[in-house]
């Protein structure tokens, strides 16, 4: 009897431990968010302040974007090199410089230059995080504790919003901009002094053959006979990757392996083009041209739609692993069709006022739920361990690519629509054509990886190139 209960203890301990470990990680994916979503409370200051032009301002939301398409090239490196716990540190200390640099410019290309140092940081920290967490994760819950990683960069995003609009009720407006991205340094401080308190992934030490400290992470992760198993399964993998040849470009076009990167490639694009980032990243500016035209109000008015996010987060990490990953993405994309389509009517039929920040909040749940959350999972899921981080930071690249576009093309687009139209309607219909092309995508092409170790799916890939 007491044995039992010691075991139970002791399971119940471990279970802990990895929740503690895959929040710390996450950490990394708040920063991501906040680093990001910052600039919506402050852009509208930005835009006066500097006098921008619609593609200045662009430009100048973009901007961090571009940093976040050189941050995978540096993480495919750093992440394989120094281990996936010093990226992240090597990530906080980026953002902390961008920080800084962004809350002291004098000209908006002094700000455009900090914003993309941060962005390389949140690039970086976008490989990092999930590829840490994955990695100690269990698999029965691993899509439960890597989806944690979306619900980091959500509540990063509401956090960032909440403190935008409080400076902008209580500071100078001169200043509150400021004061807006400087506020990053306090998160940024808690998460590199929890970082000092967490190991290295097992599967990275045991590819430098440090054996011992890998399988001590590993008891300490799963249990002892758990750790044997997974110790087994990490040797194995590695041994057989010793006697392949060294990894190249074309390794990651091999037949197999090539279904898994155009999953994992356009997977990514379609987080980003199927609406809910525009909507996220301009959402003052939207709520504006929908009649609410104070600033502090609209920014005030942002933090809801940001907290129907967060909740339908936390739904995303209840199902993910009871649901699986197909089924949700089947049904967001569909979700996100219809709600983008409601939202161009919202400009159509001249709604103004509550109905628009429903119809708003709404958007968030089809990219909470599969659209964004899933994207990360899935990429670091269907790898196998030998080209997982190089692969990964392909489909982030193409993540990046794909929101700086967006990012940067939305301003002007809505005014081509306005000049068009009369309303900036066109751009969601964009995204909700895009949304029923993902699901087609999908329907087609997605495997589920719900319940099946890294390797497990690793060794399908291959064996579908065997069959080629």
């Amino acid at each position: 009897m007491d044995t039992m209960d010691t075991d139970k203890t002791t399971q119940k301990e471990r279970t802990a431990y990895i929740f503690l470990v895959a929040f710390v990680a996450a950490v990394g994916g708040f920063l991501f968010g906040y680093d990001l979503s910052i600039i919506s409370g402050a852009q509208r200051y930005l835009k006066d302040v500097f006098q921008l032009n619609p593609q200045q301002f662009g430009f100048a939301n973009a901007s961090a974007l571009l940093g976040c398409l050189a941050g995978p090239f540096v993480g495919a490196w750093m992440c394989d090199k120094v281990g996936r716990k010093r990226s992240l540190i090597f990530a906080a200390l980026l953002f902390g410089i961008s920080a800084v640099g962004t809350a002291l410019p004098q000209t908006i290309t002094q700000f455009n230059i900090f914003r993309i140092i941060g962005g390389i940081g949140v690039g970086l920290a976008s490989v990092a995080s999930p590829l840490y967490i994955a990695e100690i994760a269990p698999k029965k819950i691993r899509g439960m504790l890597v989806t944690m990683n979306q619900m980091a960069i959500v509540v990063g995003s509401l956090s960032a919003i909440i403190v935008a609009y409080l400076l902008a009720e209580h500071a100078p407006s001169s200043v509150s901009w400021r004061w807006m991205f400087g506020s990053e340094c306090v998160p940024i401080i808690i998460f590199v002094a929890f970082l000092c308190t967490v190991p290295e992934t097992p599967r990275w030490l045991a590819e430098h053959h440090r054996f011992d400290q890998a399988r001590t992470v590993l008891e300490r992760l799963h249990g002892q006979s758990e750790a044997v198993n997974e110790m087994d399964e990490i040797k194995f993998e590695i041994d057989r990757e010793k006697h392949a040849p060294g990894i190249s470009i074309r390794e990651l076009f091999a037949p197999g392996i090539k279904i898994a990167l155009l999953i994992g490639v356009v997977l990514s694009v379609m987080s980003q083009w199927t609406g809910w980032s525009v909507t996220g990243f301009y959402l003052p500016t939207i709520l504006a041209q929908a009649g609410i035209t104070d600033v502090a109000q609209s920014i005030k008015m942002a933090i809801i739609p940001n907290v129907a996010n967060m909740f339908f987060t936390l739904i995303a990490i209840y199902y993910v692993d009871r649901v699986g990953r197909r089924p949700l993405y089947l049904i967001c994309t569909l979700a996100m069709a219809i709600t983008m389509s409601m939202l161009a009517s919202v400009f159509i039929f001249k709604i103004m006022g509550w109905p628009v920040i429903a119809i708003v909040s709404l958007t968030a749940a089809p990219h909470a739920i599969g659209l964004g959350a899933l994207s990360w999972l899935v990429i670091s899921e269907i790898f196998p361990t030998r080209i997982r981080a190089k692969a990964m930071s392909l489909c982030t690249i193409c993540l990046w690519l794909a929101c700086f576009v967006i990012t940067f093309s939305a301003p002007v687009l809505f005014d081509l629509s306005q000049r068009l139209f009369g309303v900036p309607s066109g751009v969601f219909f964009v995204c909700a054509i895009i949304s029923l092309l993902s699901f087609f995508f999908v329907l087609k092409m997605l495997p589920e990886t719900k319940g099946r170790s890294l390797e497990e799916i690793a060794k399908s890939w291959l064996n579908k190139s065997k069959t080629k």
